[in-house]
């Protein structure tokens, strides 16, 4: 049976892949943060797993890098 990731897990998962993948793709905190109308210290806490993204922010992010929305839940 397949692990299901506690709430905390989760978010620092997400958070993760999405830092992963905004890197990889070229972006810095800050660009990606404007580009989908985030404060930066918002987007910062996302990636570190203290806030969970909504989902109009995920939708945003994965239209921004051009990735489907799975792609950042990693489980």
């Amino acid at each position: 049976m397949a692990h299901t990731p506690t709430i905390a897990d989760a978010k620092k998962l997400i958070g993760h892949k999405i830092a992963t993948i905004r890197d990889k793709k070229g972006y810095t905190q800050e660009r990606l943060a404007e580009a989908i109308g985030i404060s930066l210290s918002h987007m910062a806490k996302i990636e570190i797993g203290l806030h969970a993204p909504r989902l109009e922010t995920l939708l945003k992010i994965a239209k921004e890098l051009h990735i489907e929305v799975k792609e950042l839940i990693p489980f």
